[in-house]
């Protein structure tokens, strides 16, 4: 079933729609499905459309310093920041964007609560190995964050997993809680956490939406926009997803 969460959002995602409709093309001939593949792959890597989506998905959540932050049991750091991969038989993690560490060490420098806790996100097809949370606590003691302060949850696999594996981990608290993920990611994650019982206060990071005036720039097609529509879908059809199976 995991496996379904992780492939079918690909499959429908823009370029697996394309790729349906240009399969359409070829075997029917019809010049519809040719046009409709190529609106499929054009409009969501124009920067104009892609800038539109990440605005809608990431809401009106702003930067906040980590001092007007309240105080709770446990600062709680998402998954998903890190990018795992195998390199002669060996798994390693590496950083793709630092925002959700460096929000958790910032909160806990600034005494909002003594407990941070990372998740142990894990990919099913990399079941070997440490998991994200245990490379990101290696990371947060070399920043200087005490090791007693530092609990890793267990394996994760979604968002759904981190918030049962981490409701678990604060069974015996009050269950307030901080919680740290990307803003595009937080609605979807605080509804998670908060279905489990948690008080949740949200610190979203890793912000995608950009303030540049309109240029002929945004016009033009470009795979790093194709990539932001995507990531901005797939999580849309996530948070209808778990929005349907909460109802």
């Amino acid at each position: 079933m995991i496996y379904l969460h992780k492939i079918l959002p690909m499959l429908l995602s823009p370029l697996g729609v394309a790729l349906g409709f240009l399969l359409a093309f070829l075997w029917t001939k019809k010049r519809v499905y040719g046009w409709v593949a190529l609106g499929m792959l054009v409009l969501p890597a124009t920067p104009l459309v892609s800038e539109r989506l990440i605005q809608w998905v990431e809401g009106p959540y702003t930067w906040q310093a980590a001092e007007s932050a309240p105080e709770v049991d446990a600062i709680v750091v998402l998954s998903g920041s890190m990018d795992a991969k195998v390199h002669q038989g060996q798994l390693h993690w590496d950083m793709q964007d630092g925002d959700r560490l460096l929000a958790g060490i910032e909160l806990i420098k600034a005494q909002r609560a003594n407990r941070l806790v990372f998740t142990g996100g894990r990919l099913p097809w990399n079941p070997q190995g440490e998991t994200e949370g245990l490379a990101l606590k290696r990371l947060a003691v070399a920043w200087g964050i005490p090791e007693q302060q530092i609990e890793v949850s267990s394996d994760a696999f979604n968002t759904a997993d981190e918030a049962q594996a981490v409701a678990k981990l604060l069974a015996n608290t009050s269950k307030r809680i901080v919680l740290v993920t990307s803003a595009f990611h937080m609605p979807r994650a605080q509804q998670l956490f908060q279905e489990q019982g948690l008080l949740v206060t949200p610190w979203p990071v890793d912000y995608k939406q950009s303030s540049d005036s309109l240029t002929v720039m945004h016009f033009l097609p470009q795979a790093s926009a194709l990539a932001f529509s995507t990531l901005m879908l797939r999580e849309a059809m996530g948070r209808v997803y778990y929005g349907l199976k909460l109802w």
